[in-house]
């Protein structure tokens, strides 16, 4: 699997960033997207039974709504 396009909030990115919040949606080069966000504490997962190897990740409401209008339009 390669990247083929990432989607920052704020636009399109050349790479994933390594410092700061910088949630993003990663088109790779077949029919997945994979989201960069900030990792759910387990203390935080009300309840839920989460499959061997999932995790859920955070993204503000209106930075995630930034980024499906970017996905949309791709």
């Amino acid at each position: 699997m390669k990247i083929a396009k990432i989607l920052g909030e704020n636009g399109p990115m050349l790479r994933p960033c390594k410092s700061g919040a910088c949630p993003a949606i990663l088109i790779t080069d077949g029919e997945d997207v994979l989201v960069q966000g900030r990792t759910v504490e387990d203390g935080e997962l009300l309840g839920l039974d989460l499959p061997s190897g999932e995790c859920v990740v955070r993204l503000s409401r209106t930075t995630l709504e930034k980024l499906l209008r970017q996905l949309a339009e791709s």
